[in-house]
């Protein structure tokens, strides 16, 4: 939810890893879980409070992960209409995403950025930004690695370092498989990220969970999920069948 990481391993192939840091007192997502509506299966976590998620894929190697805040941190002004994590897995679900991206309704929701990775959108990442007023769409390309920080949570200058701290990484491993990636997700945890750069973090806030997808074209899709709060860990595995609706 609030670091995430995006790898291409080639020929459309990616990884994409994702740190939740969230409050201790919400109450605990679900382990993996595949979920179906109408023709889609979506592999992802569920949130215990709203029902919705952080991070997913659908069968067709589409993968979501929502980031809090846009581009910078902003003052909360709920209640809200609808929870962000909903407007995630209804991404995940969608037949159409131009349409979702040019008309899915965002009055009354908070502040997000939601980043996609979708081997039907050949080339490109698509970061679709909703700063409370106006929307906002970016394209990433597909084929170079990123990173993301939740702005809401992290100071630019911390910003700054995990993306230098990812640069590095990637100098060191030229081609890291998902476990490197998982590993330094590890060492990005809110806490250690927040100490190191010399500020006082959050109590009520830790990273709760590290996810990670692996998108291999043709056949497959695996998420490795480890809960952090509970101490638990899951690797599931979804059919990819990119092709059908």
């Amino acid at each position: 939810m609030c670091t995430l990481s995006y790898y291409p391993l080639g020929n459309q192939h990616y990884v994409m890893t994702s740190n939740r840091d969230e409050s201790i007192k919400r109450k605990a997502a679900s382990l993996p879980l595949i979920k179906t509506a109408g023709k889609m299966n979506v592999l992802m976590p569920v949130d215990g409070e709203q029902g919705g998620s952080w991070f997913g894929v659908n069968h067709r190697g589409r993968t979501a992960c929502l980031l809090n805040g846009a581009f910078q941190a902003h003052i909360p002004k709920g209640p809200y209409r609808k929870s962000r994590g909903l407007v995630l897995t209804d991404a995940l679900f969608c037949s159409d995403m131009e349409a979702f991206y040019q008309s899915y309704p965002l009055t009354g929701i908070e502040p997000f950025t939601l980043v996609v990775a979708d081997p039907a959108n050949t080339g490109e990442i698509i970061t679709f930004i909703w700063d409370g007023n106006k929307r906002y769409r970016q394209n990433t390309d597909a084929g170079k690695a990123h990173i993301w920080s939740s702005a809401m949570l992290y100071p630019e200058a911390v910003r700054n370092k995990t993306a230098t701290r990812f640069e590095q990484l990637l100098s060191k491993n030229r081609k890291p498989d998902a476990e490197v990636l998982r590993q330094f997700h590890e060492e990005e945890k809110y806490r250690r990220k927040i100490k190191s750069a010399g500020l006082k973090p959050y109590e009520f806030l830790m990273t709760m969970a590290i996810a990670s997808v692996e998108v291999l074209l043709p056949t497959k899709i695996i998420m490795h999920y480890d809960d952090l709060q509970n101490g638990e860990k899951k690797s599931m595995m979804l059919p990819l069948m990119i092709n059908e609706v």
